[in-house]
C-alpha cells in the first residue's frame, strides 16, 4: 500500500534551483563511479569511472567486501531488480518524469519488497524529480525472516 502525503513548501527560485543541480552535476562527475557491464571492452564515458565487468551480483558483492561504505546505484530495471534480489543496495537515486505509462518495466520484480526512506528530493523546472532513498536494513531483515515491526 502506497501512503501519500503532501507538504506545500515554497518553491525555490531560479537561482537557488541553478545552484542545487550545478552542485548535484559537480558531486556526479568528481564521485567515483563504478560502470556493471558484461562485456570486459566496455568503454567508460565518464570521468572517475572504473569497469566492473561480468556478473553484476558477482562483481558488485566483491566491490562491497573491497570498499567501506554505501553502494549507490544509478541505472536500469534489470540491474538493479538482480543487485536488490541480493541485497546489495544500500541507497537509491531516481528521477521521476511527470510522465504516465499505461505499461512499462517495473522497477522491482514482483514479491520483493523494500522498505526506503526518502533522504533528499529535488523539482526541476522541467517537473522531473530527483530523488534519493536509502534502504532501511532493520526492515530488510524484517522481510527476510517472516517477522512483522
Amino acid at each position: 500500500m502506497l501512503k501519500v502525503t503532501v507538504i506545500e513548501v515554497a518553491p525555490p527560485d531560479e537561482h537557488e534551483l541553478a545552484s542545487l543541480l550545478r552542485s548535484f552535476i559537480d558531486s556526479l562527475r568528481s564521485s567515483t563511479k563504478f560502470v556493471v557491464s558484461r562485456s570486459a571492452g566496455t568503454e567508460l564515458a565518464h570521468p572517475n569511472s572504473q569497469l566492473l565487468a561480468g556478473d553484476a551480483v558477482e562483481t558488485v558483492a566483491a566491490l562491497k567486501q573491497r570498499h567501506a561504505g554505501e553502494l549507490m546505484i544509478m541505472g536500469g530495471g534489470e540491474l538493479v531488480r538482480a543487485l536488490h534480489a541480493a541485497g546489495l543496495i544500500d541507497r537509491y537515486a531516481l528521477q521521476i518524469y511527470p510522465i504516465a505509462l499505461g505499461s512499462g518495466t517495473r522497477l522491482f520484480g514482483e514479491g520483493e519488497r523494500a522498505k526506503l526512506t526518502l533522504e533528499r528530493s529535488l523539482a526541476t523546472t522541467t517537473g522531473v524529480l530527483i530523488t534519493e532513498y536509502a534502504v532501511e536494513r532493520a526492515a530488510v531483515a524484517a522481510v527476510d525472516t517472516g517477522r512483522q515491526d
